[in-house]
């Protein structure tokens, strides 16, 4: 832990041994009230839980103590803030301890969970000290243990103010209610002990003959939270054994604290992509989690999801990573990689690939997909290929063999075919991007005949040896030629965008679009979907001698420098991608492999039963290519993706478009 850390643990500590000493009047909230409390209703006023040991009148007032009175306290302690108290968060803690019966002191083989409900107040600086005062903790074969005490401090913004005593807070029974964020209010952890009755003193006649009550006393604190945001607890305490069929080992004395010390919560943080679907990652991730809790069961590991759609989940990355904040885990667009690990965001997962000993199960150009200037930094996950897709009905009725749209000629002749077919009936013969991402779709016309988007070039000012656009040789002005063709050929640039959606609701009769499409057709579409649908693993191609190629896409896997547990957050990614792991969840998003076992091997069955082109797709990653992985490359994009617009609506010829966008490329790449 740094400097900041060793503090804070001392000041807790201190403060915890200090509690038996000095407690404020805040320490009678604890009335007998607390077997009556155990239902929080957020719309009532709370109730406060705990054994008063002082008298009615103080225990009266925290039961009754309104958000204006809780306002005023703080204030006389020092917390800045200005607007009344407003409810506006539940929050759970997670402890770890152990369990005591009689003499008996197990330690929890899973941490014990404390549920306390929690109000969130705005505030600049505060620390609330909190006393557990009651709850149950669950030991397996339906056994409860009764809480009756414990202790913890919340930090907020670096700044330490004791709030010392049995506080909990009992809130207006109106008040209106939100939830911060994630980057408002993150976590706590708490780490503790158990002793019987006898060692906690409790008060006589707590607990019962038949079971003794078990209190925690939490040794030490941490909680992070974003400035701007003090806590008070809330109504009801609940501590919960986590699921077990039966007592854990029985330990005794020393050697009980011992294993309950030992015993540790760990919190990984994830900032990820949504995928167009929360539930998509979160699975992945979720299937993984087990088999690493399995492999550390002295550990309590959780992952936080951060999710974000595309692009914002890069600026959020980007921006809390430079920012120090603590992410273990992030993924990670192919293109951005390069920008990533430039700007010495990302860790080099070099020494973990070694003894991983997995690389040669990647296909070649996936991973080296995940490499910068001879370092890997991300892992490959999945990819994507795009091919060409027909509705097979269509094809026949404008009387178009499939074969003609293999060759540039013939594609263009053949949407001239289907449009003069199809167009009366609503329905447009070829599909041409004309979103955002246009030139992904022209790359592969560019490499096939040979070109590049970029090349090595020396006498960089500053670089001596560095990028520099290529995409406007003569490569690049035939290739854009033939999107001109298309469109000359009355084929409309579309610039609305649906993935797929928009063929397999049949606007199109064909449509060049990536390997995901089949999980775009409803499940009575998919019944027999080879038998409608044609897939043809290449894009048109100049001629018949012309090697197809094929861009392919896909998210990567990385951990950030910023990350804390490097270690376990590996682990986590290489149980991810485990083919056992990974390819039913392929199968089921119609994601395509990156490694030759799931492509290719034993594990490629599942994917052939969800997706009829599967091998057709797969034969075209060993001709895919993907974007260069440099900091400058989304520039150099929207530069491409520019002069295919002027190209498309006329305002420039190929030639022009290109090397007016290749001078701004050279401009963005550092080339005076």
């Amino acid at each position: 832990m740094n400097s900041l850390e060793h503090s804070i643990f001392r000041i807790i500590t201190v403060g915890i041994i200090l509690f038996n000493i000095v407690v404020i009047g805040a320490s009678s909230a604890l009335a007998a009230a607390a077997g009556n409390n155990n239902n929080n209703n957020s719309s009532s006023s709370a109730g406060v839980i705990g054994t008063s040991t002082r008298g009615e009148k103080e225990r009266d007032y925290y039961v009754n103590a309104t958000a204006e009175q809780r306002h005023k306290e703080h204030l006389a302690m020092g917390a800045a803030i200005t607007e009344p108290y407003t409810a506006n968060l539940n929050y759970t803690l997670v402890a770890v301890g152990s369990a005591s019966q009689g003499q008996v002191k197990s330690s929890l083989r899973e941490d014990a969970r404390i549920t306390l409900n929690l109000s969130v107040w705005k505030s600049t600086k505060a620390v609330v000290s909190m006393d557990i005062m009651n709850g149950t903790v669950k030991i397996g074969n339906n056994k409860e243990l009764q809480v009756h005490s414990g202790h913890a401090y919340y930090l907020i913004n670096s700044h330490l103010m004791r709030i010392i005593g049995y506080i909990i807070i009992a809130r207006e029974s109106a008040g209106s209610e939100h939830q911060p964020s994630s980057s408002q209010v993150q976590t706590l952890k708490l780490i503790g002990k158990a002793t019987t009755a006898d060692d906690a003193r409790l008060p006589a006649g707590t607990g019962s003959n038949q079971q003794p009550p078990l209190k925690i006393q939490i040794l030490a604190a941490q909680s992070k939270l974003a400035p701007g945001w003090s806590l008070d607890m809330n109504a009801e305490v609940r501590l919960e054994r986590g699921d077990s069929s039966s007592l854990p080992p029985q330990t005794t004395g020393q050697e009980g604290q011992k294993a309950a010390a030992q015993k540790k919560q760990v919190t990984l943080t994830a900032i990820l992509d949504n995928l167009g679907d929360e539930e998509r990652f979160h699975a992945l991730i979720d299937s993984a989690l087990q088999k690493l809790r399995e492999r550390h069961p002295d550990l309590d590991i959780q992952v936080v999801e951060k999710q974000f759609a595309y692009p914002e989940e890069r600026n959020q990355l980007i921006k809390s990573v430079a920012n120090g904040t603590e992410v273990d885990l992030m993924s990670v667009d192919q293109i951005w990689l390069g920008e990533l690990a430039e700007k010495g965001l990302l860790t080099d997962l070099g020494n973990y690939t070694k003894s991983w000993g997995r690389a040669l199960d990647w296909y070649q150009s996936n991973w080296d997909g995940g490499a910068y200037k001879g370092k890997t930094y991300g892992i490959w996950v999945w990819t994507d290929v795009r091919g060409m897709y027909y509705w097979k009905d269509l094809l026949e009725a404008a009387s178009v063999d499939p074969d003609s749209l293999k060759t540039w000629d013939g594609y263009i002749e053949s949407a001239k075919k289907l449009d003069a077919s199809l167009r009366p009936k609503g329905i447009e013969g070829v599909h041409l991007t004309g979103a955002s991402h246009s030139p992904d779709l022209w790359y592969p016309y560019l490499w096939m005949l040979g070109g590049d988007i970029l090349e090595q070039k020396s006498g960089h000012p500053t670089k001596g040896v560095y990028w520099f656009p290529a995409y406007n040789s003569s490569k690049g002005v035939e290739a854009l030629t033939f999107l001109k063709h298309q469109v000359d050929a009355g084929i409309v640039p579309q610039k609305s965008h649906f993935w797929g959606k928009e063929f397999a609701d049949k606007k199109f009769a064909v449509m060049i679009e990536a390997s995901h499409v089949p999980g775009e057709f409803s499940p009575d579409q998919k019944q027999d979907l080879d038998k409608k649908v044609g897939f043809i693993p290449m894009l048109p191609v100049p001629n018949q001698n012309t090697q197809t190629t094929t861009l392919m896409g896909g998210w990567e896997l990385s951990i950030p420098v910023t990350s804390r547990h490097k270690e376990l957050a590996w682990e986590l990614i290489s149980l991810m991608v485990e083919p056992e792991i990974l390819a039913p969840w392929l199968a089921k998003y119609n994601y395509l492999p990156t490694q030759l076992p799931i492509g290719e091997g034993p594990y490629s069955q599942q994917l052939r039963q969800t997706n009829p082109f599967f091998d057709d797709m797969v034969s075209m990653i060993q001709h895919g290519r993907s974007r260069p992985s440099i900091p400058e490359y989304p520039q150099i994009a929207e530069h491409i993706r520019e002069a295919i617009d002027d190209v498309y609506y006329g305002k420039k010829e190929p030639k022009q478009a290109l090397d007016d966008a290749a001078a701004k490329s050279a401009q963005a790449l550092g080339w005076k």
